[in-house]
C-alpha cells in the first residue's frame, strides 16, 4: 500500500489541522541533533522532512493518523520513510493555514491547551472512498461539517444545461472550486445551507440566470472567506527544496474593466514535440516522444483592497499527451526552490475543463478550423489526401514560424529514414489504415522490425495532429500579440482561477 494524495493525503491533513487548531497539538520541533532546534520559520522546508518527522510531535495526532488513515506499512510507528514526508506536509500545511487565519499553530516541545477563539468545524470536500460525507474518522462527529459539499450539490442539481457549459459534462465538483478540505466557523456553518437552499428557491421560481445564481452565491462566499469564517483548501503535496505557501483566489473581485490585467507571458524553456517515428520503446510501433511539452511564465496585474498589486511571476508546465485514446492538456506548476532554480511541482496543478481547452485552442487556431478535431479522421476511419496534405502543410509552416522560440517538433523520420512532411504524413497514414499481415508488411518495407506490433500508433498519430493545432494556436496568438493572453488563459482555467468577474469559480486557498 501507498499513500494516496487523493485518499490518505487529504484525509490526513484535514485531521492534522483539527489537532492543531481545536486541540492545540504540537506540529514539533526540529529533529535532535540539528541546530537550531526550535523553528525559527515554521513550515520552511528543509531536508529532513523527507525523512524524519519533528521532534515531539504530538503523540495523539501520531496516534489519530495510525488508528483513523493510515494502514499496515504507512503507519508512523512502522516507521515508513515515505510516511513521515507526508506527515510534515501535513504539519506544514497547518502552519500555513495557520497564517492565513492569523492563529499560530503549537510549535513547542509539548502539546499544550491552547486553541483558537474560533470554534471550528471541519469538513472534505467532495466524495472520499475512505468514509461517507458525515464523518471523518478522527476527528469527532460534532466537529464535522458538510456545509461546502451541500452547497456544491446544490448547483449540481439545477439541472440546467448552463450547467453543463459551465463545469463539463457531466458537471464536475473542482470546475467550479477545486477546494479539497475547509474549515468552517461553526456559529456560521448552518447558515451557509439554509441560504444556499433560499437562494435556489428564488432561481427557480424567478427565472433566474444561472450564472447570475452562482456569482451571487461565490460572492456570498468570498464574503464569508474574507470575513474568517469560511477556509476552502485546495491541496497540493510538498516539493522538495520549497517552503510550502499559500495563496488566496477568487476572493476579491476585480475592479475598473472587471478583469485581470495580463501583463506578460513568455516561454522559459523552449518547447518541444517529437515526431519521429521509431521501433525501439518497446514492443509497439511508436513516437520517440507522445507529449507536447512547454514552460511558460506569466504576471498578471489585479486588484485588493482598491489598490492595482502584480501578482509574482507564475511558472508552469503543459504538456499535451495522449489519454486513452484521446488527447488531454496536463498543467503544472514549477517552483522556484529555496536555494534558488526551478523544480516541477509534485502534483499537477490540474487539467484545464476539456471543453474550455478545445474552444480556447480553436478560436486561436483560426477561422479555416472551425472545430478542435478538423481535418482529424476518427480512429478507424482514413486519413483522406487532403488531410494528408494539410497536416504536412501545417508541420512546414510551424516548424519555420516558430523557429525563433527554438521549437524542437524533432523530424520526419521514419525509423531512421527521413522523408518530406507530404510522404511522411502519407506513410504514417498508410500504417494507420493498415492490420495484421499488411501492416507488418508496410513496416518491413519501410525498414522497421518484422515484430513490431501497431498498438496504440492510430491514437498516437492524431495526438500528433492536435499537438500541431495546439501550436497553431500558438503561432497565431505570437503574431495577434496575444500570446500572454493565451498563456495565462490555460494556467488559469487549469487553476480554476477567474480571469474576469463573469467567470464561475468559487474561492479557495491554494497550499503548495
Amino acid at each position: 500500500m501507498s499513500i494516496n494524495a487523493q485518499v490518505e493525503g487529504e484525509h490526513g491533513s484535514i485531521v492534522t489541522m483539527y489537532y492543531a487548531f481545536s486541540k492545540g497539538a504540537t506540529m514539533g520541533m526540529i529533529p535532535e541533533g540539528k541546530v537550531p532546534r526550535t523553528r525559527t520559520n515554521p513550515g520552511k522546508w528543509d531536508k529532513w522532512m523527507q525523512s524524519e518527522l519533528p521532534a515531539g510531535l504530538s503523540p495523539d495526532l501520531i496516534t489519530a493518523l495510525d488508528d483513523n488513515v493510515l494502514k499496515g506499512p504507512d503507519k508512523i510507528t512502522a516507521g515508513s520513510k515515505a510516511t513521515k514526508a507526508w506527515v510534515n506536509t501535513w504539519a506544514n500545511q497547518a502552519i500555513e493555514v495557520g497564517k492565513y487565519i492569523g492563529q499560530p499553530v503549537n510549535i513547542g516541545p509539548e502539546d499544550t491547551s491552547a486553541t483558537s477563539t474560533t470554534s471550528w468545524m471541519y469538513g472534505m470536500f467532495g466524495k472520499n472512498p475512505r468514509h461517507d460525507d458525515k464523518a471523518i474518522p478522527g476527528i469527532p462527529t460534532n466537529k464535522v461539517s458538510t456545509c461546502l459539499q451541500c452547497v456544491w450539490d446544490v448547483i449540481s442539481q439545477l439541472g440546467d444545461d448552463s450547467l453543463k457549459q459551465a463545469f463539463g459534462n457531466p458537471p464536475k465538483k473542482d470546475s467550479w472550486n477545486p477546494a479539497d478540505t475547509f474549515m468552517v466557523d461553526s456559529t456560521r456553518e448552518g447558515k451557509i445551507h439554509d441560504w444556499c437552499t433560499k437562494l435556489v428557491d428564488e432561481f427557480t421560481s424567478g427565472g433566474v440566470p444561472f450564472a447570475k445564481f452562482v456569482g451571487t452565491l461565490n460572492t456570498e462566499l468570498s464574503n464569508w472567506v474574507q470575513e474568517g469564517a469560511l477556509v476552502p483548501i485546495s491541496l497540493k503535496a510538498m516539493t522538495s527544496g520549497v517552503t510550502m505557501s499559500y495563496k488566496e483566489n477568487n476572493v476579491y473581485p476585480f475592479k475598473g474593466s472587471g478583469k485581470i490585467n495580463v501583463v506578460g507571458g513568455e516561454f522559459t524553456e523552449p518547447p518541444y514535440a517529437y515526431f519521429q517515428i521509431v521501433d525501439n520503446r518497446g514492443a509497439d510501433l511508436d513516437y520517440k516522444g507522445n507529449s507536447f511539452v512547454f514552460k511558460a511564465s506569466i504576471t498578471a496585474g489585479a486588484y485588493k483592497e482598491g489598490y492595482e498589486y502584480q501578482d509574482d511571476v507564475q511558472y508552469y508546465k503543459v504538456e499535451q499527451r495522449l489519454q486513452g485514446k484521446s488527447s488531454k492538456a496536463e498543467i503544472k506548476d514549477v517552483k522556484v526552490k529555496d536555494a534558488g532554480g526551478f523544480k516541477d511541482a509534485n502534483n499537477q496543478t490540474g487539467i484545464m475543463p476539456s471543453k474550455k481547452f478545445k474552444d480556447l485552442i480553436t478560436e486561436y487556431a483560426g477561422p479555416e478550423v472551425g472545430t478542435y478535431n478538423k481535418f482529424i479522421p476518427p480512429i478507424g476511419t482514413a486519413f483522406g489526401e487532403y488531410e494528408i496534405s494539410y497536416w504536412a502543410k501545417q508541420y512546414n509552416n510551424l516548424k519555420t514560424s516558430l523557429r525563433n522560440i527554438g521549437i524542437d517538433l524533432g523530424d520526419t523520420t521514419i525509423f531512421g529514414k527521413k522523408y518530406t512532411a507530404y510522404w511522411y504524413f502519407r506513410r504514417a497514414a498508410e500504417l494507420d489504415k493498415l492490420e495484421g499481415q499488411a501492416f507488418t508488411a508496410k513496416v518491413i518495407e519501410l525498414g522497421g522490425k518484422k515484430s513490431l506490433k501497431k498498438g496504440k500508433f492510430s491514437a498516437k498519430l492524431r495526438n500528433k495532429c492536435l499537438n500541431l493545432r495546439f501550436m497553431r494556436a500558438i503561432s497565431n496568438a505570437r503574431k495577434k500579440h496575444e500570446l500572454c493572453m493565451l498563456l495565462t488563459s490555460i494556467y488559469y482555467g487549469a487553476a480554476k482561477m477567474k480571469m474576469t468577474n463573469e467567470d464561475l469559480q468559487g474561492p479557495f486557498i491554494k497550499l503548495s
